[in-house]
């Protein structure tokens, strides 16, 4: 049997190739032969576009071969099939591997390979070399670029631009300019160095300033990638080689003969890697900080946003209509200056003045300006004239008003210049973050919510969610009364933007000023950093709040908080093998930083123990075990006890709950089987710890004058305080 009829049988039913110039999909809404193709993932359509850059002025279209080699990679890799473990079910998946696939044929062109198709094993495993750096710094984009400006005058990718206003708009086409460069267009604003080059070009070379690097988070060109961003390019080429291997009709373009990068190769190039620095696993008392203020913001700016936003809007499209011939930017600033948006604060976030409808930027400080602010102040306060003053600065009297109202401003002093659409994004990060919570769904999953997924019945309100993963199906979720309250919220927010682009989807935004383009795209990782800044939540730790960070949470609230069993857990998480619940609850050691954080309290409360008394009751196993590591310590010296202890703990690999007689180890592998409360599969019952379960149990710690107490947050949510406990209990 020849590759390509093998390649019609293994794809059959979910690809038809009977054409193989035309092959037909139900994931492809689009004709393979178009440039750009709608494709439909995880139930949300998307548009994914080949026309990209590949090198200075060489672009991916123009080589059709190559072309349909990488789209046959793409639609390979949205299905099924032996070559690969698993399909990629996300717009995120498919266009991070479309952006890796790209990496490796721009990488094959630095060698003079314009074909990939003729990389040796020699090239592959140089360039594997490199995925401990970053992309930029191996295809030398800042390289590039300064021979580009040593070469060329870039007024000639400055344009005017048509407009209503009277007054000529400069524009600079840095994306030309970049195509000259062979820097892709939607790479650049990630790496600091050419940030910061892009932005003065445009300051110099445009009428009118942009802020242009969209909130993204950006690191430097020369950065040591992480073991996890090494893996994933590992995989990436992975997927990529063996899709070639088994389809080489297909993915014609590609080198079929080269190995793949064994686990042992794998496990050399992330040793070379950084390892995860101060990004961890959220701690438990962050967690839930973060979430108990996301329901205040919703509950304080929810139905406040609408209201101000619809109070806006009127107004503003009210000017327009009054002077149709002046550009809507520009009057938009004219709105803002008259009609600035007060926002007050709650508990943990400020009183801020919105100033404009875009994104949140921060101010340009200039000391020397704001001196000669306050000098025209303190002079216009003293009784001279703005035409005197005007006089004495050279300018003009409005510049002066301009300066003394500045000046005046009691939000002159805030770092930033607040925008509209950022803090409507603040909302949808608030209430992504309660729905992954309280649903325990995943981020993709919640993503893709559309409008009318809510319904009440005589049990209580329910919530229809896609299942990702597992089941892949559309199911009903119980919900709180928080949620029908969240999504009543995304539905009117979104409300102008679905009625506009005909698209249900809960998580999209309206253009404020350019009403015909396409709505905002929302992404929860460019939004976080500013939401959290915003709401006071701030560490020494870049905290990794993941989807499986909420659903770990969840799992920790519902088994140890709400007394939840296993199996109910299960279901809710929609795991078809318990083990996999099991993952999301067990206590991690070292690693984990709330493990690590619960453990150091449990040393210095065992050492605590140990200097009051210098023994333990051993009434019980642990006890004794505890009391022969006192009777064993010499030393009273403080560091030296509370080492003795912390090596028990570790050695044992005890994990401490706490009860109101003292501390319990029957989540401890060693010891869970002794424990009392403890049947077949669950955890020891800490939420229900009793006299009864607790009396004579070999797994219970006793200490002298103990006292059941938070320690960093780390026990029961507080049914009188807590905002999580409350939402979690109404439905109504």
């Amino acid at each position: 049997m020849s590759a390509l009829a093998l390649a019609v049988k293994q794809l059959q039913p979910q690809i038809d190739i009977s054409d193989i110039g035309h092959p037909v999909c139900s994931k492809l809404k689009s004709d393979f032969r178009e440039n750009t193709w709608t494709l439909e993932l995880d139930g949300k359509e998307f548009d994914l576009s080949f026309d990209v850059i590949l090198d200075t002025n060489v672009y991916l279209i123009e080589d059709e071969d190559l072309l349909n080699s990488v789209k046959w990679l793409v639609l390979l890799s949205i299905n099924e099939n032996k070559a690969t473990k698993s399909a990629l079910s996300t717009q995120k998946t498919i266009e991070k591997y479309f952006g890796k696939v790209l990496y490796f044929i721009r990488a094959m062109r630095l060698q003079g390979i314009s074909n990939p198709k003729n990389a040796t094993q020699r090239m592959v495993d140089d360039f594997t070399e490199g995925f401990k750096h970053t992309v930029g710094h191996n295809l030398d984009f800042l390289g590039r670029y300064m021979k580009l400006a040593e070469s060329t005058d870039f007024r000639k990718y400055a344009y005017i631009r048509e407009t209503d206003s009277t007054s000529p708009w400069v524009e600079f086409s840095l994306s030309e300019m970049l195509a000259g460069a062979g820097i892709p267009v939607n790479i650049w604003r990630r790496y600091s160095e050419l940030s910061q080059i892009s932005e003065s070009l445009i300051s110099k070379y445009e009428t009118r300033g942009r802020s242009s690097n969209g909130g993204e988070k950006q690191s430097s060109l020369h950065a040591i990638n992480t073991e996890g961003t090494v893996q994933k390019e590992i995989s990436a080429l992975n997927r990529t080689l063996r899709l070639a291997k088994r389809f080489p009709d297909l993915v014609t373009c590609f080198p079929n003969d080269v190995a793949v990068i064994s686990n042992a190769r794998g496990r050399i190039l992330k040793a070379e890697a950084a390892k995860s620095g101060k990004t961890a696993d959220v701690p438990f008392h962050v967690m839930k900080n973060t979430i108990e203020r996301s329901i205040e913001f919703v509950m304080h700016y929810g139905k406040l946003l609408i209201e101000k936003r619809d109070e806006a809007v009127q107004q503003f499209e009210d000017l327009c209509a009054s002077k149709p011939s002046q550009n809507r930017s520009d009057l938009a600033k004219e709105f803002f200056r008259k009609n600035p948006i007060i926002l007050n604060g709650f508990e943990h976030t400020k009183t801020i003045k919105v100033t404009n409808f875009q994104r949140t930027v921060y101010k340009k400080a200039d000391e020397a300006k704001k001196a000669l602010m306050e000098k025209a102040a303190k002079l216009h306060d003293d009784g001279e004239s703005m035409a005197n003053i005007a006089t004495e600065f050279k300018t003009t009297t409005g510049t002066i008003s301009r300066w003394i109202r500045d000046h005046n401003d009691p939000f002159g002093n805030d770092s930033r210049n607040h925008g509209f659409t950022t803090i409507c994004y603040h909302l949808m990060v608030a209430i992504e973050m309660i729905l992954c919570f309280f649903t325990a769904r995943r981020s993709a999953e919640v993503t893709s919510l559309k409008a009318g997924c809510m319904s009440t019945t005589e049990s209580g309100h329910w919530i229809q969610m896609y299942v990702a993963k597992t089941y892949r199906v559309n199911d009903n979720f119980t919900a709180t009364n928080l949620i029908k309250v969240c999504i009543e919220i995304l539905e009117e927010l979104t409300l102008p933007s679905r009625l506009q682009n005909d698209d249900e989807s809960l998580f999209q935004m309206q253009r404020f000023i350019g009403k015909d383009e396409k709505p905002f795209k929302y992404e929860f990782k460019d939004q976080k950093s500013q939401y959290l800044e915003f709401i006071g939540i701030s560490d020494e730790y870049n905290w990794n709040f993941s989807e499986h960070q909420f659903r770990r949470f969840f799992s920790v609230v519902f088994v140890n908080h709400f007394g939840g069993s296993m199996n109910a857990l299960k279901y809710h998480l929609r795991h078809t093998d318990v083990a996999m619940t099991f993952e999301y609850i067990k206590r991690e050691s070292g690693a984990d930083t709330a493990s690590a954080d619960r453990r150091a309290a449990m040393v210095e409360v065992t050492a605590e123990q140990h200097r009051k008394n210098g023994r333990f009751d051993r009434s019980t196993s642990i006890g004794k075990e505890f009391d022969d590591c006192a009777q064993a310590i010499t030393s009273m010296h403080p560091k030296r006890v509370e080492k003795s202890y912390a090596r028990v703990i570790e050695d044992n690999d005890i994990v401490f709950e706490m009860t109101e007689d003292g501390l319990c180890v029957g989540n401890t592998k060693k010891y869970r089987d002794a424990s009392k409360c403890i049947k077949g599969d669950e955890l020891a019952h800490t939420f229900k710890a009793c006299s009864e379960f607790c009396d004579g149990c070999p797994n219970l710690l006793r200490l002298d004058n103990w006292k059941f107490r938070n320690v960093d947050d780390q026990c029961l949510l507080n049914p009188e305080s807590s905002p999580i406990f409350q939402a979690a209990v109404a439905q109504r």
